[in-house]
C-alpha cells in the first residue's frame, strides 16, 4: 500500500542523483511495527523515504547507514527490542517487543536497483510479481542482495548474483510456489553444507478505487483512500471546471460514457468500485458498468431497498450469487456514521478487510498474535537436499 510514497521518494533522490541506501524489513521475530517487506530509502543527507517502523528503526538506520555500508553493497542489521528495560543489549528502546533483522544496501548495488525497479513496473504498470531476496548467505554465486524475480507469467531473472549455486531446483519451486500463493515469506534453504536466508515476497499494484460520483461527500472518500496510497479515479459525464477544482490534488477526473469507465477499470490490476452519483439513472448505469467488469468489491450508498431497485434497473445478465458476493450495500462497516467523513471512513474500512480477506473485528477479542506466521513448506526445502 505505501508503494506510491516510496517510489515518489525514489524519484525525488534519482532527479538529484542523490545517493541514497535502501533498507528493507526482511524477518521478524515476536511484535513488529511492520512485517517483512517493508522498505525505507535513506539519504546521505539525512533525508528519507517510507516507513519501517513508527519512527524509532529509521532514526537509528539514517544515523548509522553510511557507517555500517563502508566498503560493502549490503549489510544485515538487527535490532533487538526483547531485553529488559536498561539493558545495554543491541537495540534497547526500540518499543515493539521483537526482532527485526533489516537488509540495508547501496542503492547502486544491482540487487537493490533490480527490487526498486520491478517496485516501479508493479505500481505504474499494475503489474504483479514475485521477488525473492537473499538476506544471508555462505554461497559466492549468490551473496547477500541477489534477487531472484518471479515474472507472472513465470519468467525468472537472477540480479546480483553470479549463478544459482546449486539451488536452481529448489529455487524454481519456490517461484511456482509464490506465483500460486502469492503471499510473503521468510524461507531457509540448505543444501551440501550451503545455507540462504531468503525473503519471498509479491508485490501488487496498490489498489484503485473507481468513485462513480463528484458531490462534496466524494472527497472525503478520494481523500481516504488517497492517505492509504491507493490511486484514486472520479468519473463523471461532464467536466465542469468546479469538479476538477474539487478533487485537485486528490484523485485523477475521468468524463466519459459508463462503457469507457468499465474499459479503465478492467485495465487495473486491483480495482474497487463506488456508486455514488446521487441520480438513479446514472447509478443504474454505473451499477451495471461495475458488475460487468472485474472489480472485486462493489459499494453504492444509500438504502438497501434503494440498492435493490437499482439491480433489478441494470437488469444485468449475471446470477444473484455472483452479484451479491461482490456488491455491499449499504456500504461500510457499522460504525455509526453520520457525516459524511464518517462515512468515507466506514467505506474505506470495509475496502481494506476485503483487500485483507479479514473479518474487521476488534483486534482486542481476537485470540492470538495479529500477524499470522509465515510456515515455509518443508516440502519446497527437501527438494534442495
Amino acid at each position: 500500500m505505501a508503494h506510491q510514497r516510496l517510489l515518489a521518494g525514489l524519484t525525488a533522490f534519482q532527479s538529484r542523483e542523490a545517493v541514497f541506501a535502501c533498507a528493507t524489513i526482511v524477518r521478524v521475530a515476536g511484535s513488529s511495527y511492520r512485517r517483512p517487506g517493508a522498505r525505507l530509502l535513506i539519504g546521505a543527507d539525512g533525508s528519507s523515504a517510507g516507513e519501517l517502523s513508527a519512527g524509532c528503526l529509521e532514526r537509528e538506520l539514517v544515523r548509522t547507514a553510511e557507517f555500517r555500508l563502508q566498503g560493502r553493497s549490503a549489510a544485515l542489521v538487527s535490532f533487538d527490542s526483547t531485553a529488559d528495560e536498561g539493558d545495554p543489549a543491541w537495540g534497547a528502546g526500540f518499543g515493539c517487543n521483537g526482532v527485526v533483522d533489516v537488509l540495508l544496501e547501496q542503492s547502486t548495488s544491482e540487487g537493490a536497483r533490480a527490487a526498486l525497479g520491478l517496485l516501479r513496473d508493479c505500481v505504474e504498470r499494475q503489474r504483479r510479481a514475485g521477488l525473492i531476496t537473499v538476506f544471508a548467505s555462505n554461497t559466492a554465486e549468490l551473496p547477500a542482495g541477489s534477487r531472484l524475480i518471479v515474472r507472472e507469467g513465470g519468467a525468472l531473472e537472477l540480479a546480483g548474483a553470479g549463478g544459482f549455486g546449486g539451488f536452481e531446483p529448489v529455487l524454481a519451486e519456490l517461484a511456482k510456489r509464490q506465483l500460486v500463493l502469492r503471499k510473503n515469506d521468510v524461507v531457509v534453504l540448505e543444501h551440501e553444507g550451503r545455507r540462504l536466508d531468503l525473503l519471498s515476497e509479491w508485490l501488487e499494484p496498490p489498489p484503485r478505487l473507481f468513485i462513480g460520483g463528484t458531490a462534496p461527500d466524494a472527497v472525503p472518500l478520494a481523500t481516504f483512500a488517497k492517505a492509504l496510497g491507493w490511486s484514486v479515479v472520479v468519473w463523471s459525464f461532464q467536466a465542469r471546471p468546479e469538479i476538477r477544482e474539487r478533487f485537485f490534488g486528490v484523485a485523477e477526473l475521468l468524463v466519459g460514457s459508463a462503457d469507457e469507465l468499465r474499459l479503465a477499470l478492467d485495465q487495473s490490476a486491483r480495482p474497487l468500485a463506488v456508486v455514488m452519483s446521487h441520480d438513479f439513472p446514472a447509478d443504474t448505469q454505473l451499477l451495471q458498468a461495475f458488475l460487468c467488469s472485474k472489480a472485486e468489491y462493489i459499494g453504492v450508498l444509500g438504502p438497501r431497498r434503494r440498492t435493490e431497485q437499482l439491480v433489478l434497473s441494470a437488469r444485468t445478465s449475471l446470477g444473484e450469487l455472483a452479484v451479491r458476493r461482490r456488491l455491499h450495500a449499504p456500504i461500510g462497516l457499522d460504525l455509526g456514521a453520520e457525516t459524511s467523513e464518517e462515512v468515507a471512513l466506514a467505506a474505506v474500512a470495509e475496502m481494506q478487510a476485503v483487500l485483507t480477506r479479514s473479518t474487521a473485528a476488534r483486534l482486542s477479542e481476537r485470540a492470538g498474535a495479529i500477524h499470522e506466521p509465515h510456515d515455509f513448506d518443508d516440502s519446497v526445502a527437501a527438494s534442495a537436499e
